[in-house]
């Protein structure tokens, strides 16, 4: 499935003690958080993923995710994470 370039996109930013969850504008320019997921158990938390992604919750069909915790991250945590190439 193709994205289109006016689509609104869902972004999920999965760290070790919160999901991060945003919406993008229909430019795929700005992405603006809708809500911050404190982590409990897998199921809980899939549970309220779903719930957001559900039908009819948001506009668009694709997903985007970033996974925050990276063996970068774990060998120097307070090391900032290298900016990916444009």
């Amino acid at each position: 499935m193709a994205i289109s370039r006016t689509q609104t996109l869902m972004g999920l930013d999965l760290g070790t003690k919160t999901i991060g969850v945003a919406l993008s504008d229909s430019f795929q320019t700005v992405a603006t958080p809708i809500e911050t997921i404190k982590r409990k158990k897998f199921g809980i938390d899939a549970a309220r993923l779903l719930e957001i992604i559900a039908p009819g919750a948001w506009a668009a069909s694709s997903l985007a995710c970033r996974a925050t915790w990276t063996a970068a991250k774990a060998r120097a945590p307070n090391r900032p994470a290298p900016l990916p190439a444009i």
